[in-house]
């Protein structure tokens, strides 16, 4: 099958490609080859290497050495290290819109998982300790699944499934099934019978880690433009790799997993094309040597190896190439981007920057001669000590020496036929305190080059809105020029995050589109998933190259218990003040949030536990009945209150004088005001006037009695 577009190894653009590839790799290999040979002598010299000037007869002379390299190298990784780590996790993502927050939310723990598979803790020391001595290093951001088969038990799902299982054909009259280890046959009769798999135990396939993987691969074997100083305009990047012959012909095949045409490779066994077929560069094998490795050529692993080389063309048509012992491109799609994000997957952190440079300068650039001064002056030191101690003598020819008393120490009586028969050829030498002040003085230079000035030395050093002594973690007094460069190292590690999370939505397996496996991962099982309640696919990930998203780090990310504080004296200003009475201007469900984000600004875990959903509906339902109180006192206050304006706008007429029948008994008024009293309140008011009175009054008097007997009939 050829290669899409180029077609076979005998086409025309398959061989003028070809040639151009190679003759581009020649040239960059030897532009480079000044700052490779640097950054080797600059690693031994890490390493403790040092040439040793004695002659022959010199090897009494001292050739001592203080660690001055190791020691620079180790200061400054572990100010990068303390300030790049002061928070956790180290890298945030925040939403430049609060619609772009819940985003952000699962972005940070996604990152946080990247992390722990990367063993970044570790990862990160070695990078940036091959930052200082080299002065720049790659991170390639590729995908990697790290998985290995174990034995293991059945899962409590397994064995849930197979019990519902075996009910449910129990349920259908079948017998209960036979013991499994005292009756195993019948036991797998009875299984067959009824077709229920039961739970195994056995190897299974268990994915330790499925993410982007920050490979750190070797500096010497890249291959670029050293005069562009924006990575993403190289035309060409070059990554050369020895593979063993048997992984190329395992990833070669018309199958659409592998990445090889299996023809084309096959012209490329045994072929070298005036390449270095050795594992390691020349340069690594310097390095192996002062760290005592032995390397041999015939390594049976790679005695059959293949040099690989990688071009990135991501601005061509093709735009990724593979050729193989420099003979053949042998990757089926060169006209298509392995990663969906179509940059360049090599992400360069660099020490000291230099205008126009696409490479970093190395700390020990300006240190090297200084490095070699000291010693030399401390190996001077010692050898005038040996000297002035183990002094050169003269022994008069002809005088009568035994050999034995040739062989002296110090304290030893000689017998000599003269006084003056030995002296001292050399006399003590002088100036030993000249030396040892030259050597301070050595130092001091040393200093000075690898920290501040004095007017700033040893004082607290910001960066950005961070102390270098916030956090335990961090050294108590930083130096300004540490800090300061190490805001520059987070933003140069920055591309490597969307690029990540780009491949995550790129690789992911198909059959969990809605991420449920990597959610696992990212959430502890005392956390909340921030994505709970919202639809998240792969395509999320492939979004967030483009996404209203920043990533910060600890440089630019504020103090955190400062952020905390703020978050709370808000929350207690906003619970202090009322709109209504008894209506707090913050609810108790926006109080909990509030304390949820405080928490979480402080890097601490089960805020789940701490904040239950259910405090939450309990706060809910007792803010709501309040609320309606309130809002009852408010409505019947309103009603008051319009009730008073009414009586404003409508004044009541004023009372009237009391008439005569408010002061005048019932009984001591007249027969006519009676009458009107009578009928005003709704009585049949009587008829009688002065002289029906007179005469009710004269009936109601007694008879008088007859005087004398009763009359006589």
């Amino acid at each position: 099958m050829p290669v899409a577009v180029l077609g076979s190894t005998d086409d025309k653009a398959h061989k003028d490609l070809l040639a151009k590839l190679i003759e581009q790799f020649e040239f960059y290999a030897k532009q480079l080859d000044p700052i490779k040979h640097s950054m080797s002598r600059y690693t031994r010299l890490y390493l403790g290497e040092r040439k040793d000037p004695r002659r022959e007869n010199e090897k009494w002379r001292s050739n001592t050495w203080l660690g001055d390299p190791f020691q620079q190298t180790e200061t400054e990784v572990a100010v990068w290290i303390s300030i790049l780590n002061s928070q956790t996790p180290t890298v945030t993502a925040e939403g430049v819109g609060s619609e772009d927050e819940w985003k952000a939310r699962g972005f940070t723990n996604a990152v946080d998982y990247i992390q722990r598979g990367n063993s970044w803790t570790y990862g990160q020391e070695q990078a940036l300790r091959k930052v200082s001595y080299q002065g720049w290093t790659v991170i390639e951001p590729r995908w990697r699944e790290l998985s290995f088969k174990a034995v293991q038990p059945p899962t409590k799902d397994e064995k849930v499934k197979y019990d519902i299982a075996v009910n449910e054909v129990m349920k259908q009259g079948a017998p209960p099934p036979p013991d499994a280890v005292n009756m195993p046959d019948q036991f797998a009769l009875w299984t067959q019978q009824f077709g229920i798999q039961p739970p195994q135990y056995g190897p299974r396939e268990v994915v330790q880690y499925r993410g982007p993987w920050w490979a750190r691969n070797s500096d010497y074997d890249y291959y670029f433009d050293p005069f562009l100083e924006d990575w993403t305009e190289q035309e060409v990047f070059i990554k050369r790799v020895l593979k063993p012959w048997a992984w190329l012909e395992k990833n070669a095949g018309p199958e659409e997993g592998k990445r090889y045409d299996p023809e084309n490779l096959a012209k490329c066994k045994g072929g070298t094309g005036g390449g270095d077929q050795q594992r390691l560069s020349q340069w690594e094998r310097e390095i192996a040597a002062r760290q005592g490795l032995t390397f041999q050529e015939n390594d049976p692993i790679f005695k059959n190896g293949a040099e690989v080389l990688e071009f990135w063309r991501v601005k061509e048509d093709l735009p990724f190439c593979t050729v193989v012992n420099r003979t053949a491109i042998v990757n089926k799609r060169p006209d298509v981007h392995p990663y969906w994000h179509g940059q360049l997957p090599f992400v360069p952190i660099r020490n000291i920057p230099l205008a126009g440079r696409a490479l970093g300068m190395s700390s020990y650039s300006q240190m090297e001669k200084l490095f070699g001064d000291r010693v030399k002056f401390r190996d001077l030191l010692f050898d005038m000590m040996l000297i002035s101690v183990m002094p050169i003598l003269l022994k008069k020819r002809g005088m009568g020496l035994a050999d034995m008393q040739k062989q002296w120490q110090p304290g030893m009586v000689l017998d000599v036929n003269e006084p003056g028969g030995i002296q001292r050829a050399i006399d003590p030498p002088s100036g030993f305190a000249e030396l040892v002040q030259v050597t301070q003085m050595i130092l001091q230079d040393q200093n000075l080059i690898l920290s501040t000035g004095e007017n700033v030395r040893g004082q607290q050093a910001q960066v950005g809105r961070v102390s270098a002594t916030e956090a335990q973690a961090r050294l108590t007094q930083a130096l300004v020029r540490h800090t300061q460069r190490t805001v520059r190292l987070e933003e140069e590690f920055n591309p490597i995050i969307p690029q990540s999370l780009a491949l995550i939505g790129q690789k992911w397996p198909s059959d969990d589109q809605s991420l449920a496996q990597l959610r696992a991962k990212m959430v502890g099982a005392n956390e909340a998933d921030p994505w709970a309640d919202k639809e998240v696919t792969k395509e999320l990930f492939v979004e967030a190259l483009t996404m209203d998203i920043k990533f910060t780090g600890a440089s630019r990310t504020r103090d955190l218990q400062l952020a905390a504080q703020q978050i709370k004296d808000f929350t207690q200003f906003g619970a202090s003040i009322q709109v209504a009475p008894g209506v707090p201007a913050l609810s108790g469900v926006e109080i909990r949030n509030l304390l949820r984000r405080m928490y979480r600004t402080l890097g601490q875990k089960g805020v789940e536990e701490a904040l239950t959903t259910e405090g939450d509906q309990a706060v809910a339902q007792a803010t709501q009945l309040a609320l309606s109180n309130s809002m009852a006192q408010a409505q019947l206050q309103a009603l008051q209150f319009q009730q008073g304006i009414q009586q404003l706008q409508n004044p009541q007429p004023p009372p009237q004088e009391p008439g005569p029948e408010a002061t005048i008994q019932y009984r001591d008024t007249p027969p006519d005001v009676k009458r009107q009293l009578e009928q005003r309140v709704g009585l049949q008011p009587s008829q009688m006037g002065d002289l029906e009175v007179a005469a009710q009054v004269q009936k109601a008097q007694p008879r008088p009695m007859p005087q004398g007997g009763p009359p006589r009939g």
